[in-house]
């Protein structure tokens, strides 16, 4: 197979993603469309390269269009009109990348028989959005929509063959062994259903243009049908690699919504706990991706007596063993050590009397030591105080805790932490 390593400098391998210099997007960088999304050219990939071996020029105002140093590339993109793969001849000049060639397929053996494939594109047209003002001109008020632009994205293919590529022209010059031609190592035979003529098409393509997609196991797919179906709270988990090993890490806590079948992938849709939206994200094969939480609920735990902070609704038993506080002997609540397993969810309302919902983890309780007034300034009187890292805020936030309208313990369910006293 041919690497990256040996392409000539300045040459986009095979498998790269390319557009128009006059396309929006460009490496790293994506924007959401404005205007007529179909002036926009699609995405393509690289499928081969040959090194023009002349000079042209423009007939009419002599310009050069291309040397002897210029290449041109196969490009190929998937039109959902036609519902077909197009492929053009373009000058190197009129390219930029906009993806390089990681992620590609590598490896082709009897095992990816009946592998779900799509063209590299997929992910990034998939993503494309218009921007568009809907509402009424009369009364001034308008508002913004998004809407998917589907109009070149790759369908989901399956791998059904393999092919050598032949070429009848030579890889190197004669002459001066220069490089001439970089040709893809193996081909893929690609069937997909073609609803425009309501049959099964086939394509080949370079291996190094497509996308092996994840397979999902029915037993992941049920059992976060279920997390859905009983309204679980569940935490995301993301492995983390440390000069100890990899570390596991709750990355965001979720409430399921669906799962959403699109592009080839699955998605869970949910509601982040975190951030206080709704997001999606995309199902792997990763058993531990998700893990179940168990809450334990503790409605107003909190009390103030002489500038002292008391818990009064939650039973001391299980506030103990749940988070683990440094004084034993004493009801004064002090620093919760907490671990990756073991955070709170509350329900905090503001000075001006707006509830959120915050997911806070590291606590750490105080009381004030002068009197304040209260929110109905009836009186004055000692508060207490919850120190903590808001998910929400993404930084340290002072809660008072007489403003705690609910509290609530969240414990994955594979650790100790509940189970110690």
């Amino acid at each position: 197979m041919t690497t990256q390593e040996q392409y000539a400098e300045g040459v986009f391998p095979i498998g790269t993603i390319v557009a128009l210099k006059s396309h929006p997007f460009s490496e790293n960088l994506s924007v959401v469309f404005g205007g007529d999304p179909q002036h926009v050219s699609p995405l393509m990939v690289v499928c081969e390269v040959v090194l023009n071996n002349k000079f042209t020029h423009d007939e009419h105002s002599g310009i050069e269009l291309s040397n002897k140093h210029t290449h041109l590339y196969r490009c190929t993109w998937f039109s959902s009109k036609n519902y077909k793969f197009e492929e053009e001849w373009l000058s190197g000049r009129l390219l930029k990348k906009v993806c390089s060639t990681e992620g590609n397929v590598s490896l082709v053996n009897r095992s990816f028989v009946g592998a779900n494939l799509a063209l590299r594109t997929l992910q990034l047209e998939s993503k494309k959005l218009k921007t568009s003002l809907n509402g009424d001109s009369s009364s001034g008020e308008f508002r913004k929509k998004l809407t998917a632009i589907m109009d070149f994205v790759s369908p989901i293919m399956q791998f059904s063959g393999t092919l050598k590529f032949e070429s009848k022209e030579p890889t190197f010059d004669p002459k001066t062994q220069t490089r001439r031609r970089y040709v893809p190592s193996d081909l893929v035979k690609c069937k997909y259903y073609n609803p425009v003529s309501e049959k099964f098409s086939e394509y080949v393509l370079p291996v190094e243009c497509l996308t092996l997609l994840p397979e999902v196991s029915n037993e992941k797919k049920e059992l976060i049908n279920w997390y859905v179906q009983s309204k679980a709270l569940i935490a995301k988990i993301e492995l983390l690699e440390s000069e100890n090993g990899t570390k596991k890490v709750i990355d965001s806590v979720l409430i399921p919504k669906r799962l959403v079948h699109k592009f080839g992938l699955f998605f869970l849709e949910c509601f982040d706990c975190y951030s206080n939206n709704g997001t999606e994200i995309q199902i792997d094969s990763n058993h531990e991706q998700f893990q179940l939480l168990q809450i334990y609920n503790a409605f107003n735990p909190f009390s103030i007596v002489d500038g002292v902070i008391n818990y009064t609704d939650f039973s001391e038993f299980e506030l103990r063993k749940l988070l683990r506080f440094h004084n034993d002997d004493t009801k004064n609540i002090s620093t919760i050590q907490n671990e990756n397993s073991l955070f709170f969810r509350i329900r905090y309302r503001g000075a001006s009397g707006t509830e959120t919902l915050r997911i806070v983890r590291g606590c750490r309780f105080f009381s004030s030591d002068i009197k304040m007034p209260s929110d109905n300034n009836a009186d004055e009187r000692y508060f207490g105080y919850m120190e903590a890292y808001c998910h929400l805020r993404q930084a340290n936030r002072n809660f008072r805790t007489d403003r705690i309208v609910s509290f609530e313990v969240l414990c994955s369910k594979k650790s100790d932490a509940a189970g110690e006293s």
